[in-house]
């Protein structure tokens, strides 16, 4: 009797299991997806793999450009605003790697007048999750790329953007 209890209890807690991993398994997008927003305001999401924006602005300050490279980790580390906060006023472009797009996340993007775009990789949670640029101008091109990685089967994302390099008045 002991052994038909243990059988049953075992088949319940690897059907629970099944079924929770199934709802946490991150959802992979079907085409490469480009997500741009401004944080709370506005957030346009396409299956595209490049987007264009008519009017650009000039990345660089006085010809110079600072660049911060950032492995974020989904905003799990504690002190991670303010970690950021201190790297952003000496910069023009920030390339964020592993952001999670948290409503967290989009009203910080959105209070700090931050424009940005993400290479989707995959979905868990509710929120998106890739690598993100950051910058107070629009690129005047934007694309993703999703590869998938050999060992997990989780796509690994890319973004490449164009940003304008003379003043032009729209």
């Amino acid at each position: 009797m002991t052994f038909k209890r243990s059988l049953i209890a075992l088949f319940a807690t690897l059907t629970t299991l099944g079924v929770l991993a199934f709802d946490f398994w991150p959802q992979v997008p079907d085409k490469d997806t480009v997500v741009v927003t401004d944080g709370v305001q506005e957030q346009q999401e396409s299956n595209i793999e490049c987007k264009e924006f008519q009017c650009a602005s000039p990345l660089d300050k006085d010809g110079q450009i600072e660049v911060l490279v950032w492995n974020i980790y989904k905003q799990n580390k504690p002190g991670w605003k303010s970690d950021l906060e201190s790297y952003l006023p000496k910069i023009q472009l920030g390339l964020l790697q592993e952001v999670s797009m948290s409503e967290e996340f989009k009203t910080w993007l959105y209070h700090g007048d931050w424009i940005g775009q993400q290479a989707k990789a995959f979905e868990m949670f509710d929120a998106s999750a890739g690598v993100f640029n950051l910058a107070h101008v629009y690129p005047s091109k934007i694309c993703a790329q999703l590869s998938t990685e050999p060992w997990l089967r989780l796509p690994k994302s890319a973004l490449f953007a164009t940003y304008q390099s003379l003043m032009v008045r729209c």
